[in-house]
């Protein structure tokens, strides 16, 4: 009778926490960004989204992808207008609208140039060397709306300002580098070589040597639609995924 009585208390705790989610969850997605997102026709795919439908599905929930900015998908999770977004970094100001899953997977952040303008720069050792080179000397093609750290943060408002073009599409990013309209790009390593890989116009773009900033990648949940209740249920979900996949990678 006592393990009956656990039994329907935690089977009564997953309806509840479940029941607090949304019946569908609302999801930005922008442009093609592999291996996490694929646009193909009016299918989307990739990890990341795969990742999504396979959490909103066990939530016994819908999900329903809408293109739009990163930028505008950031105003809609604060104002309600959407559930849910991927490849969140934390920061204190997210936080004030939105929870924050557990890390799903980790992102380092770098810049890509020109071989042969990286070449040429033998200062270039460094974070605080690049930063410097790309207030003096060098402008920049970056989605403004992303987050690639503190340091970038500090030199967007300030040395930067004036020196960063806002180009969403990573693809464009590249090509803007590759045809000298701009001297570098920030990327995801794993991003910008699949790229390089795939078009032999980006073929002279080189990754630098070193890191410009590593984080944890979240979900990132408005609180106006979305309960700590389910978050707990969600986090339990993404554990068990991610425990499931590391022991069969091992």
């Amino acid at each position: 009778m006592k393990y009956l009585l656990v039994g329907v208390a935690l089977c009564c705790h997953l309806v509840s926490a479940t029941a607090a989610c949304p019946s569908t969850w609302r999801v930005a997605y922008n442009t093609d960004w592999l291996p996490y997102v694929r646009l193909t026709d009016e299918t989307v795919s990739g990890t990341d989204i795969e990742l999504v439908r396979t959490l909103t599905h066990q939530l016994g929930s819908t999900l329903q992808l809408i293109q739009m900015s990163e930028q505008r998908a950031l105003q809609q999770l604060q104002q309600g207008g959407l559930d849910l977004l991927f490849a969140a970094s934390y920061t204190k100001e997210r936080a004030a609208y939105a929870y924050f899953s557990i890390p799903y997977r980790q992102e380092t952040i770098t810049a890509v140039l020109h071989k042969d303008l990286l070449a040429e720069q033998s200062e270039l050792k460094n974070s605080a060397a690049f930063y410097q080179l790309a207030a003096k000397r060098w402008s920049g093609a970056v989605n403004t709306a992303g987050y690639y750290g503190e340091d970038f943060e500090y030199f967007k408002l300030h040395q930067g300002q004036n020196r960063l073009f806002h180009v969403a599409e990573e693809l464009r990013r590249l090509q803007m580098v590759a045809q000298g309209r701009a001297q570098y790009s920030l990327v995801d390593p794993v991003v910008a070589r699949y790229h390089i890989n795939q078009h032999q116009d980006l073929a002279d773009l080189q990754l630098l040597p070193f890191m410009l900033h590593k984080s944890s990648i979240h979900l990132m949940l408005s609180k106006k639609t979305v309960s700590a209740l389910c978050l707990q249920q969600l986090d339990a979900l993404l554990k068990a995924h991610l425990n499931q996949k590391t022991a069969s990678e091992q």
